[in-house]
């Protein structure tokens, strides 16, 4: 892609200070180890499974995929594409296996553990797992500076589940993690707990709040969250 536009970047290059250039460099440099990343994916011998054709172009690694969709929202972030996104590691009710962890349940099954010690045990390998991947989107997102801060100091990230203990799809207590500090309007390095059970779209309609999209209502909620303040 990059190759397309190489005279444009080089005439933009020459209009721009020190620091610009620098910024400017780290995105080029990014999306071609995306590029590189794709590229080396999609030259790996395929095996054809039963009546279906395996699509070009998805890593066999799911940890090395799920990497490169978060390289590539930290792209289209950084390059103002968005400013709004949401990902979902797999759909609800996934039958994914996680190999690289030496899980070969499905993760359904796993999740509906009826309390059994070993399902408990591969369900908490598994969101270490996910955790550690989300720090990884975080950790590319705080590497890289925007004016006196960082990209993830000037964003505000949800990471969480619908359901707290799948497997009697109970929504109560759920954890939640929420990252960044929407430009200094949310304090962090803290474990709050919220009592009665209010809705989560209370956090959503604080969150709007927060990046500057006041909404009076959303779906059920009942008001917002206090003690998110800086």
């Amino acid at each position: 892609m990059l190759d397309e536009v190489t005279s444009r970047i080089s005439d933009l290059e020459r209009t721009l200070g020190p620091g610009d250039r620098r910024k400017l460099d780290e995105y080029l440099q990014s999306i071609r180890d995306v590029e590189r990343r794709i590229r080396i994916s999609m030259s790996r011998e395929r095996k054809d499974l039963p009546e279906a054709t395996r699509p070009a172009g998805i890593p066999d690694s799911w940890p090395e995929h799920v990497k490169i969709m978060f390289d590539l929202q930290v792209l289209a972030v950084q390059a103002d594409l968005t400013r709004v996104w949401t990902f979902m590691y797999n759909q609800e009710a996934t039958l994914a296996t996680y190999p690289e962890l030496g899980i070969t349940m499905q993760h359904h099954e796993i999740s509906h553990h009826n309390y059994e010690t070993a399902k408990l045990e591969a369900l908490h390998r598994i969101n270490v797992h996910q955790s550690e991947l989300f720090a990884y989107f975080l950790g590319k997102l705080d590497a890289l500076k925007e004016g006196d801060a960082t990209l993830l100091d000037h964003s505000l990230i949800m990471y969480g589940s619908s359901l707290s203990n799948p497997t009697v799809h109970s929504q109560h207590d759920l954890p939640i993690i929420l990252a960044g500090g929407a430009a200094g309007r949310v304090a962090g390095g803290r474990y709050l707990r919220y009592e009665g059970d209010p809705p989560l779209t209370n956090l959503y309609l604080t969150m709007l709040d927060k990046v500057g999209v006041p909404t009076e209502k959303l779906g059920d909620s009942t008001g917002r969250l206090n003690r998110l303040e800086v």
